[in-house]
């Protein structure tokens, strides 16, 4: 039964094939009209913790991270799991860089699911906004971890956020937030695009 008060968020497409996030997460064909519910992950959100999921193509996956908010962040409160389309099941990854805040959505190249965020909150924070970023990546073939290295975005803190341009990672910051910012006011705008090539 549909319920208009039911969010939906879309994960991530990938050859036509789309992961909907509703109250459980859906693998959806719209070409073929037909869909899949996925295994309970077991993630759950509360008051103080969110669950971001990315999607991303071999045998078609789906990973889940569930962090928690707020300034005294424990490397114990942040899960990672994957699920394989095939087995329809979730695991537990290990040896994942603790990100604690997590910018959404993810972005899937290359073979790899990649998001960024901070691993704490306590030092480096200049006006609000973090200077100590990572990008994390997940290669979905053999499901290892790895960080990728950035660009040199200058002093102070500030905003990242990932998008694809072609078959790149592309990485935007910006010195203040995006949203909500002044429509009237001559300041506003991405101080500086990085676009970098993946390498590995």
């Amino acid at each position: 039964m549909y319920n208009p008060q039911q969010k939906v968020c879309v994960v991530g497409s990938v050859n036509g094939l789309i992961c909907l996030s509703i109250k459980d997460l859906v693998l959806w064909n719209p070409s073929m009209r037909l869909f899949r519910h996925l295994a309970d992950s077991g993630l759950r959100v509360s008051g103080d913790c969110s669950v971001v999921y990315g999607f991303g193509y071999d045998d078609y996956k789906v990973v889940g991270v569930l962090f928690m908010h707020g300034f005294l962040i424990l490397e114990d409160h942040v899960v990672v799991k994957i699920c394989s389309l095939k087995s329809n099941s979730w695991s537990s990854m290990d040896d994942i860089p603790v990100v604690v805040r997590l910018t959404k959505p993810f972005k899937f190249v290359n073979g790899k699911l990649h998001w960024a965020g901070v691993l704490s909150w306590s030092n480096n924070i200049y006006g609000g906004f973090h200077k100590d970023w990572s990008i994390v990546s997940i290669d979905l073939a053999d499901e290892k971890p790895g960080e990728v290295e950035q660009p040199r975005y200058g002093e102070g803190g500030f905003c990242l956020n990932l998008e694809v341009l072609g078959s790149d990672l592309s990485v935007l910051s910006n010195p203040r937030p995006v949203d909500g910012m002044d429509q009237n006011d001559d300041n506003c705008g991405v101080s500086l695009l990085s676009v970098f090539s993946m390498m590995s």
